[in-house]
């Protein structure tokens, strides 16, 4: 079982765009490339050593997934204000395509057993905070606010059709969280009862008051990043970010097994995370 390693995201979210100046430094070691262990998580055996790695691992992709949302989101947006339909129709695939894969990727981050879960996971989670949480997340807040303006477009200018796709998307990826929540917590909990409405209330699900309701001070996003081992950078190029991306998702790729509609559901998702790095790479120029 393979190490996670730390990886290297945008200070604000960001997909970057700018490629990277010449050759880069011998000296450089990318943080991706350093095995990373989070100093709150003590494992005991390799059970526990691979529960972290799932779970670290898995975290990171989703990161990177989020990232790439939130841009095919704007995209959307952004098409409708223009009045370009076509483009807007083809962002929502892609916002389609990135959903479901993201979905799938939780079965990655959830590949342990709930006593593991309990007993390390969840313990080194609550070290590092006591209300630790994925709202502390700060690429899903930001994911989640171009959503929410992005489901206000579809909705002010009448894409019922685009809405309904949007709509079935996030309901997979609820289902799909629910199922992991429901595998590392059995019996009765408070969590499981939020995720069952959440499944519920997929279709209704209000985005624009998660984002204004849900309190997250600066510190709990820097201590969400510390757990996870995220390294923020404000000059962090594309050529970084395709590398460490291509990087992660090989991984998850080597050996793990899902059953087949969530591979495939996986493996769009990843197609298009690359196909729109390729057209920013492209758009780059060469440097």
């Amino acid at each position: 079982m393979p190490e996670p390693t730390a990886i290297l995201l945008p200070a604000d979210s960001v997909v970057p765009t700018a490629r990277r100046v010449g050759p880069s430094s011998d000296a450089e070691r990318p943080p991706w490339t350093e095995p990373y262990t989070s100093h709150l998580f003590e494992p005991q055996n390799e059970g526990d050593r691979a529960a972290w790695f799932h779970f670290c691992h898995g975290h990171h992709v989703e990161f990177l997934y989020w990232e790439m949302t939130r841009l095919a989101c704007q995209r959307v947006t952004a098409a409708l204000e223009d009045g370009d339909d076509a483009e807007a129709e083809r962002w929502l695939g892609r916002v389609d395509a990135l959903t479901r894969g993201s979905g799938a990727m939780l079965y990655f981050c959830g590949a342990l057993d709930a006593e593991t879960y309990d007993r390390c996971l969840r313990t080194s989670m609550e070290a590092e905070r006591d209300d630790f949480s994925g709202d502390m997340s700060r690429d899903f807040l930001a994911m989640m606010d171009a959503k929410a303006k992005m489901k206000a477009s579809l909705e002010s200018g009448g894409k019922q059709e685009l809405t309904d796709r949007f709509r079935r998307a996030e309901r997979v990826w609820m289902i799909h969280h629910g199922d992991v929540v429901r595998a590392l917590h059995p019996g009765k909990s408070l969590l499981r009862e939020k995720v069952e409405q959440l499944e519920q209330e997929a279709e209704s699900f209000d985005y624009q008051a998660y984002v204004d309701n849900v309190v997250r001070s600066e510190q709990a996003l820097a201590d969400y990043d510390d757990y996870f081992g995220v390294r923020r950078s404000d000059s962090i190029t594309l050529d970084e970010f395709w590398t460490q991306a291509l990087e992660k998702l090989a991984t998850v790729h080597s050996g793990f097994s899902l059953e087949s509609e969530q591979r495939e559901e996986l493996m769009r998702g990843d197609a298009v995370l690359i196909a729109v790095l390729s057209e920013l790479l492209e758009a780059g120029g060469e440097g």
